[in-house]
């Protein structure tokens, strides 16, 4: 019996110790007036405070009475540290006023997350890969008609893009301190020339044969001393986003966005065969255009008091549009239209965007400077080389044999100089 008294006494007062604890560890919510909330509002969501309808927010006061006595759950976004402020001593929190270096006054800080009007212009280098187009092999031997494959000896003429200047500017209007709408244009060309010659001194019946010619007019004339190429590949984007939180952290933000855009790429390819007369010329062009839907991520990083950032975006457009093509093959000063060519086809076109890089920005956040590396994927498009082999295949979309949905790629750099209001 006084077994069971005792292990009843000290249940009870373990569960006391349990409940002191617990309420030391989870105090109880209060409202704005100091009042508990009742059980049922526990249920509702935290909501981020309407600093849009307060702009002279501020942290706590910095005695250690106060800081003694902070709530996170009424003021539970207290504890972000905005990367352009300042933390008072001996407080765990940061002040919301400082000199702004851009103006040389006092001013008054908005959070770091918070969303702001501004103008930006980017200057992007990239380069384009897996649209090369190999136009010419030195042969040696004597000429072969096809599908018999002439004996290759020597390096093969190619038209392969190298790193181009493009650029992107934009504007931003902000809707409140956690959504704006964003205004892009991008645009994007590259221009590359490339030839080669055969020596017509050197032993063996040497010959530069044509990879883009139509096969149906390669005779013994078909062979030539002198190639030379050209490749533009272009494009250019026009976009409307609109842009939210998702997620803040104490020195980091992560938004979502939905958008539309409207794309356009451009292949333009042209070679010329001679030896050095008359001139073989083969043109082609291969053109897409249309608009979509996009949906992507973004995030930063900060630096509590440098200003440094590190950041990061992906965003997924799905462009539906159209694929027109085109393949002229003439001799100059003899025959006209030896070769035309023309297809036009539906298609969508999947663009993925990949960015990550670093920067800085000015206290207050009104000057930023970021640099990084970019990805640029076109999937499910037409490459150049796939519609010459078309052409000289006699095979297009809907056959057995039909034209292969391609991968074009950008990749590069980028530095963006930004303005916020």
């Amino acid at each position: 019996m006084k077994t069971s008294t005792v292990c009843t006494a000290l249940a009870v007062s373990l569960l006391a110790t349990f409940a002191t604890h617990a309420q030391m560890a989870f105090p109880a919510r209060m409202d704005a007036a100091g009042s508990a909330l009742n059980a049922d509002s526990w249920t509702q969501p935290r909501r981020l405070p309407p600093y849009h309808q307060n702009p002279t927010w501020s942290v706590p006061s910095t005695t250690s009475s106060q800081a003694s006595n902070y709530d996170p759950w009424t003021d539970p976004l207290n504890a972000i540290r905005p990367v352009d402020y300042v933390a008072s001593a001996g407080m765990n929190g940061e002040s919301t006023t400082q000199k702004d270096a851009g103006f040389g006054k006092e001013a008054s800080c908005s959070p770091f997350w918070a969303h702001r009007p501004g103008v930006f212009g980017e200057f992007l280098y990239l380069r384009s890969r897996d649209g090369e187009v190999s136009y010419a092999v030195p042969t040696d031997g004597a000429v072969v008609a096809p599908p018999n494959v002439p004996i290759q000896f020597g390096n093969l003429g190619v038209v392969d893009p190298d790193y181009s200047p493009g650029f992107r500017v934009g504007r931003s209007f902000c809707l409140d301190e956690c959504t704006s709408l964003v205004a892009t244009y991008t645009f994007f060309e590259s221009d590359t020339f490339n030839e080669i010659t055969i020596d017509p001194g050197l032993p063996g019946p040497l010959a530069l044969h044509s990879l883009v010619e139509h096969p149906g007019t390669n005779t013994a004339g078909g062979n030539h001393l002198f190639a030379s190429a050209r490749l533009d590949i272009d494009f250019q984007f026009a976009d409307i986003d609109y842009r939210t939180i998702w997620w803040i952290g104490d020195r980091s933000v992560v938004n979502w966005m939905i958008g539309a855009r409207f794309a356009q790429l451009e292949q333009e390819f042209r070679s010329q065969f001679g030896d050095p007369d008359p001139l073989q010329d083969v043109i082609t062009g291969v053109r897409f255009e249309g608009g979509g839907l996009r949906l992507g991520i973004d995030g930063e990083r900060h630096h509590p008091c440098r200003g440094v950032l590190i950041y990061g975006r992906s965003v997924l457009n799905l462009i539906a549009g159209e694929v027109d093509a085109s393949y002229s093959q003439f001799e100059e000063g003899i025959d006209p239209e030896i070769v035309q060519a023309r297809w036009k086809a539906g298609r969508v076109v999947p663009i993925w965007e990949l960015e990550l890089g670093a920067g800085w920005q000015s206290p207050c956040g009104h000057f930023r400077l970021t640099g990084g590396y970019m990805f640029n994927m076109w999937f499910n498009t037409l490459s150049t080389t796939s519609w010459i082999r078309s052409v000289q295949q006699n095979s297009f979309a809907g056959q057995a044999d039909a034209m292969s949905y391609d991968t074009l790629t950008f990749d590069g750099l980028n530095v963006r100089a930004e303005y916020r209001f």
